[in-house]
């Protein structure tokens, strides 16, 4: 069994990559959590969406994160894909 953490994972570029993959990976799960309330009970816990957001992108991290793209870590490239990451999340 393989550790989650190895020690060139932890390096400053490959957490913020990481990071990085992790919230454009939130942003296009958003779209599709905030469906979910509308299938469940009206009472239902505001931060519904939220979870499910974090949970689906559990889910679908070891795939994202098996080939990770290199990503740029400059907030306004990252802003700008996070957006364009929602509306591909939208369709």
């Amino acid at each position: 069994m393989t550790p989650l953490l190895v020690a060139d994972s932890l390096s400053p570029e490959s957490l913020a990559q990481s990071l990085a993959l992790a919230l454009l990976l939130c942003a296009r799960l958003l779209p599709i959590a905030w469906i979910v309330p509308w299938a469940s009970v009206r009472g239902a816990v505001s931060l519904l969406p939220v979870l499910v957001t974090v949970v689906l992108a559990v889910c679908v991290w070891p795939v994202a994160s098996a080939q990770p793209p290199g990503l740029p870590l400059s907030v306004v490239a990252l802003l700008a894909l996070a957006v364009r990451e929602a509306l591909i999340g939208v369709v």
